[in-house]
């Protein structure tokens, strides 16, 4: 289902949550505590803050647009803390609509709007965003370096 790098085997996390937007808050909370334990690291306040926006974003999207809202659905969030590599892997995984790529338009900066900059957001804050329709599901890989 999800991956992660095994060059240096990582130490995983993985949470299973409703897709409800009022249970992101676990997954910040948890990107929050393991990431203050990640061994001799010290991670900037701002660095644990930009990957836990950039997988809200993520999430909400999910639960937003592949989902619908639906009840019922689940997203599945794999946290891997590779410390040779020293950096932050993590894998979300839904069964929702998959992401039409070739639809995103990068937002203008310069025309302010509501909606649409988080795929732009997620790009800026991360080191590495990758995107996959599976069978069976959709998968987002982010890997942020510390």
């Amino acid at each position: 289902m999800t991956t992660i790098s095994q060059e240096h085997p990582p130490e995983i996390i993985e949470i299973d949550l409703p897709a409800a937007l009022k249970y992101l808050n676990v997954v910040a909370s948890t990107l929050e505590a393991v990431l203050s334990r990640f061994d001799d690291v010290q991670i900037p306040a701002e660095t644990i803050y930009h990957v836990q926006l950039a997988v809200h974003e993520i999430c909400t999207n999910v639960v937003l647009h592949a989902y619908n809202e639906q009840h019922g659905q689940r997203i599945h969030v794999k946290i891997g803390l590779a410390a040779q590599k020293r950096q932050v892997q993590i894998v979300v995984f839904d069964t929702g609509l998959a992401f039409d790529q070739q639809a995103t338009i990068p937002p203008d900066l310069k025309q302010p709007r509501v909606h649409g900059y988080g795929l732009y957001l997620i790009h800026e804050l991360m080191d590495s965003v990758q995107y996959k329709s599976l069978p069976g599901g959709n998968q987002w890989s982010l890997v942020k370096n510390l």
